[in-house]
């Protein structure tokens, strides 16, 4: 059990941190600047929302028997994996075919800006002013956070305690923040050069996460 949540622990934090690296390179493509506020922002919510997700999984947890919580954890976070494997896969065929999107002329928390926000996370400068703002930065926190809340909730099933709650909090915010401003910082080296995709790399590491408690 030990030797499980000791891997669970980097594995769920860096698929989940895989995101703000992404988000990093495609805000460093655009030149867009993220100020430490507004990084802030970004990983303390993703961060909160990882907790809480695995919390409720937790809790959810002890109501179910112990076989039941091991399947359906380790299926949601093979399916979430092969989804994240699947969208890259998709991406990278068809980056080429997607028509430009129309202005936003929306309101901050509307569920149509919120949609592109997933899309694409450039789609949170609003004002196209190259800079995230505060406001910003906590749509795209909650875009960034959909996935991470799942893969927590479904692993909140089978770890669970105060330990492990605050390690991954601990880790996930440090790799969020390392993530998000190295990804800004390679984006604006490569920005003229080669157009990359990591986004199948979280895909994977969910399935070793499943992999982790149906084999150790």
């Amino acid at each position: 059990m030990m030797l499980q949540m000791i891997l669970a622990v980097p594995l769920l934090c860096v698929a989940c941190a895989v995101d703000c690296l992404v988000t990093g390179l495609a805000y460093g493509t655009d030149k867009i600047k993220i100020p430490l506020v507004s990084g802030l922002i970004v990983n303390i919510i993703s961060t909160a929302m990882l907790v809480l997700s695995l919390a409720l999984g937790s809790y959810i947890g002890r109501y179910i028997p112990s076989p039941w919580t091991l399947i359906f954890a380790c299926s949601v976070l093979c399916a979430i994996g092969l989804y994240k494997i699947a969208k890259s896969i998709l991406k990278t065929v068809f980056k080429n075919a997607e028509e430009p999107g129309k202005e936003l002329k929306i309101s901050l928390f509307s569920l149509t800006f919120f949609i592109r926000v997933c899309k694409s996370p450039t789609e949170s400068d609003i004002d196209k002013n190259k800079i995230l703002s505060a406001k910003e930065a906590a749509v795209l926190a909650l875009a960034l956070s959909l996935d991470g809340m799942a893969a927590g909730l479904s692993t909140g099933f089978v770890y669970f305690g105060a330990v492990f709650f605050l390690t991954v909090a601990a880790f996930s915010f440090a790799l969020g923040i390392l993530f998000l401003y190295a990804g800004r910082f390679l984006g604006g080296k490569i920005a003229q050069k080669a157009s990359v995709n990591l986004s199948w790399l979280s895909g994977v590491l969910l399935i070793g996460l499943a992999a982790t408690k149906l084999f150790l």
